[in-house]
């Protein structure tokens, strides 16, 4: 049974990639910072008895990450899909420094945080692959359709976050990881809003044909959820 690990699993994105890989017979290895709140995915966990576990984790937090690690050593995790994310409409003359750099550690340094610490899980596995759910709002030629300004720590530390995917292409290569930033569309989540075109449902789907069909001649590359490049 092949093994995937999914960050921010608890809403949106992540908690559809639970369903659907355990709807596929992986085991999935959940995370939240709220476990104990979490109500859906305690009720997906209660009907998938011996598939699915959940831990709590805040991927900012050092310790707990270098913790979580220790704690599943030995296991192999073909699939590490960073989806935990955050995003603010941080517009002009919002600046508030701490806020803003809470942004830049959820959404790219985590990223880096993760690979450091899972490396070896991942490298372990048959599949060895590196997924971070980016956004097209992360590329500085197309944004999603949208033109205009704000969400200015969004958009750049998504683009951090992918420039990570990208320099982890090179440094896992000799492990035979490879690594990939995927935008998944704009979808009907909490943080998509009620009128994205997109359900969870047609995105993870078509995010996880993309996840399938990677290999280390595309390592670190920024993909949209139909497996099209993305520009940077």
């Amino acid at each position: 049974m092949p093994t995937v690990m999914i960050t921010g699993a608890n809403r949106g994105l992540g908690l559809e990639f639970v369903r659907q890989y355990l709807n596929d017979d992986w085991r999935v290895i959940a995370t939240c910072r709220r476990p104990e709140q979490a109500d859906e995915l305690q009720v997906i966990k209660a009907n998938n008895t011996g598939k699915i576990e959940i831990y709590p984790l805040e991927v900012t937090d050092n310790d707990a990450i270098d913790e979580l690690a220790e704690q599943l050593e030995g296991i192999a995790i073909d699939i590490f899909i960073q989806n935990a994310g955050i995003d603010m409409d941080d517009g002009f003359r919002q600046t508030d420094f701490e806020e803003r750099l809470r942004i830049f550690r959820i959404n790219a340094l985590s990223v880096l945080k993760m690979a450091e610490a899972f490396i070896d899980h991942i490298a372990a596995s048959e599949q060895k692959k590196l997924v971070y759910i980016s956004s097209l709002k992360a590329s500085t030629t197309v944004s999603a359709g949208h033109t205009g300004g704000g969400q200015y720590c969004y958009r750049a530390s998504k683009a951090a976050g992918n420039s990570i995917i990208k320099a982890l292409s090179f440094d896992l290569a000799a492990q035979g990881v490879t690594t990939a930033a995927i935008s998944p569309g704009w979808v009907r989540t909490d943080m998509g809003g009620p009128h994205a075109p997109l359900t969870p449902e047609v995105s993870v789907t078509r995010v996880r044909r993309v996840i399938d069909d990677l290999s280390i001649d595309y390592s670190g590359g920024f993909f949209n959820q139909d497996g099209e490049p993305n520009p940077w």
